[in-house]
């Protein structure tokens, strides 16, 4: 089992327990707190060292290299170095939630509840990002979205087609409008692979960063107020870092494309029942199908993405953080 599966389906270990926790998330915001304090004190000394502080503060480029740091230092074992007094202090007291219910129904019937809990290791971005939509951040939230996919090894919800009501697309959900920050801590996923696969027990939770299906662009020509115009027609979704994914068995293959953020603490008998639920059937390996995607029929591409659809209306009602 890898580093990260098995810091996500284990209990914190004794050094966590005790309050030196290895986050570098935590580590960034005790940081910041402790630069805050030292700028309400009026004493000379102090405001010399707040001086320092934002001399030293990273921009642009730097904070990104910060947060790809801290996502490092919260994947892997090897660098899990304990925080200073002076952080722990700052840590102890925080009380938000890292846990986080789903009420499941099916075809507008309840079918139960479903506990996922985000650890502290888990990526910064990554993690806070499916708890703000679990909360519903701004009104952005999974609550009415649909499980759409159901596949031999995992299950996986639509997420949402937008993470912003804004006109500008600017979002206060973790991360930003796109994946641009999911694909950082992506690779420091895959670069934490030593420890063996990050998808490798069932119950764990991911987030789906890059398109499992390829993306095919094609351009046609139609006829517009009497004029020929090319019109390009996109088949495959561009995923926006909001859809995710519960394991019901390891499956290796989906640590090139979603990246871990938590476990199913509770109702994993829930998740097992939407697994079992009928669905289309996958037919990628007939004859006809093959023959269609090589001639590039667009009705082969329709076909694929109707593949392992559940019939059934599957559907978050209520969700909100524990």
């Amino acid at each position: 089992m890898s580093a990260i599966a098995a810091s996500l389906l284990h209990p914190p270990c004794a050094a966590a327990a005790a309050g030196r926790q290895p986050s570098g998330q935590r580590c960034f915001a005790a940081a910041t707190s402790s630069s805050r304090k030292c700028h309400r004190r009026p004493v000379p000394r102090c405001q010399h060292q707040q001086a320092e502080a934002v001399a030293a503060a990273p921009s642009g480029a730097g904070r990104r290299q910060l947060l790809q740091a801290a996502t490092l230092l919260g994947l892997s074992p090897a660098l899990g170095l304990a925080l200073p007094a002076a952080a722990d202090e700052a840590t102890a007291g925080g009380s938000s939630s890292r846990q986080a219910y789903f009420d499941i129904t099916v075809d507008r019937k309840p079918l139960g509840r479903i506990v996922i809990e985000v650890p502290t290791s888990a990526p910064a971005i990554g993690g806070q990002r499916f708890l703000d939509l679990a909360q519903g951040k701004e009104g952005m939230a999974f609550r009415k979205t649909r499980f759409e996919l159901i596949e031999d090894a995992f299950i996986q919800d639509a997420g949402l087609q937008s993470l912003s009501y804004q006109a500008s697309g600017r979002t206060a959900i973790a991360g930003g409008p796109d994946t641009e920050l999911l694909e950082e801590e992506l690779a420091a996923q895959a670069a934490a692979a030593a420890g063996g696969p990050a998808h490798s027990a069932p119950g764990l939770v991911s987030l789906l960063v890059k398109p499992r299906i390829e993306i095919v662009n094609k351009d046609k020509l139609v006829a517009s107020k009497g004029k020929l115009i090319t019109v390009t027609e996109t088949f495959g979704e561009i995923p926006n870092g909001s859809a995710w994914a519960i394991t019901t068995k390891p499956i290796p293959e989906l640590d090139e494309t979603h990246l871990v953020v938590g476990r199913v603490v509770q109702g994993m008998d829930v998740v097992q029942a939407i697994a079992a639920l009928p669905r289309v059937k996958d037919n990628t390996n007939s004859p006809f199908f093959q023959a269609g995607k090589l001639a590039g029929d667009k009705r082969a591409d329709v076909a694929q993405r109707a593949f392992n659809k559940p019939y059934a209306k599957i559907t978050v009602n209520e969700c909100g953080l524990l």
